[in-house]
């Protein structure tokens, strides 16, 4: 609730604007392991908050952090039977409980049953269909207790963790999480991670990310969700093709020329808002993704993402031709020193000499 370590302070900003956006009153219970974080924000925007855990320590924790601010109605009982009457809120909310039980099929009817006719069920999941929460089976259960499919927005694509097919090809690389942890503490990186994650990642359907939040209205339309279904079925097939920006306009809130020019303006801003989004492209061309980058940026970003680009493939076939140097037949055997190759301690130097010699690329001096 109040420690902003790693990409924390990015999952915070992106689940509590979330819960802030879909969220109705004035009435809200949040319930489960983070109840606290939901019920702050909720509460100093005014909604009367009953927050609900089975942890004193926690009810304990966001009591102390609510005084002086907001007042919450701190209550000690099981998500899963929860101690309040049937209709008694507009909304509830919960983050990271599903992780904590083993059947979400169990738990939603005891969460519908606290919520008024047009109130809202909010709720995080491992995405939809890479889960045991396929979109099928969250339309059938909805469809079964009389709920409705608001919305389902993916995001977390740069929490780490495993949390987007996509960035999987380096999301084991020290240097990208080194990089995702400037979050912490980077305004202009988290900006932008923001952008990438409110206006393009969250638009997309339900595959893009590991982790999405899940919208119920307490109504019956089964014709609703049905179409909800149709349409994630309609978007799936459009990026299963080569996808241009102007082919997802329709998903985006703003016109495709202000979303290039936020995006091109926000990569610019600082070397590492620009490192994380070469690193997006590293992993959509590992991938082999369709999507056309290009589409996306303006001709400088694009000329400085085509650079590069080249220079990571030389430094790759530098650093090959390094370590074959050393490993080459006569030379292994006239760089062992007692047993001991003394040809893996000259590798970082022979890529210095190759690339400052034979490309011309660097003129050797040290700053």
């Amino acid at each position: 609730m109040v420690e902003n370590a790693g990409t924390d302070r990015l999952r915070n900003r992106l689940e509590i604007d979330l819960v802030e956006a879909h969220a109705v009153g004035p009435e809200v219970v949040t319930v489960g392991p983070e109840a606290g974080r939901s019920a702050l924000s909720l509460a100093r925007r005014g909604y009367s908050v009953t927050a609900l855990d089975d942890s004193q320590a926690m009810l304990d924790e966001v009591g102390s952090l609510a005084r002086g601010a907001a007042h919450i109605d701190l209550r000690l009982g099981d998500i899963r039977c929860l101690p309040v009457g049937d209709e008694t809120y507009q909304s509830l909310v919960s983050l990271q409980s599903l992780a904590h039980v083993s059947d979400w099929l169990e738990i939603l009817p005891e969460w519908a049953r606290v919520v008024r006719p047009g109130g809202r069920l909010l709720f995080d999941a491992a995405c939809l269909d890479s889960s045991p929460i396929t979109s099928a089976d969250l339309v059938a259960e909805a469809d079964r207790l009389a709920l409705a499919v608001a919305d389902v927005v993916p995001y977390g694509a740069f929490l780490g963790e495993g949390n987007c097919k996509v960035l999987a090809p380096i999301e084991g690389k020290n240097w990208w999480r080194r990089l995702l942890s400037w979050l912490a503490t980077d305004g202009r990186l988290l900006d932008l991670a923001l952008f990438l994650e409110q206006e393009l990642l969250g638009r997309m359907p339900r595959v893009a990310s590991g982790r999405c939040m899940v919208v119920l209205e307490r109504r019956h339309d089964p014709q609703r969700n049905q179409a909800w279904l149709d349409t994630q079925d309609d978007l799936n097939a459009l990026l299963a093709g080569e996808t241009t920006l102007d082919a997802l306009e329709p998903l985006l809130r703003m016109s495709t020329a202000e979303f290039k020019s936020r995006l091109n303006g926000q990569v610019r801003e600082s070397l590492r808002n620009f490192r994380l989004f070469d690193g997006l492209l590293q992993a959509l061309t590992v991938s082999g993704s369709r999507i056309d980058i290009a589409s996306f940026l303006e001709a400088d970003v694009m000329a400085r993402c085509d650079d590069w680009y080249r220079c990571r493939e030389l430094d790759r076939d530098t650093a090959a031709q390094a370590r074959d140097w050393a490993a080459a037949p006569g030379v292994a055997e006239s760089l062992r020193l007692r047993g001991v190759s003394l040809g893996d301690t000259l590798e970082y130097f022979l890529v210095e000499d190759l690339l400052t010699r034979y490309h011309g690329l660097f003129s050797g001096a040290r700053s």
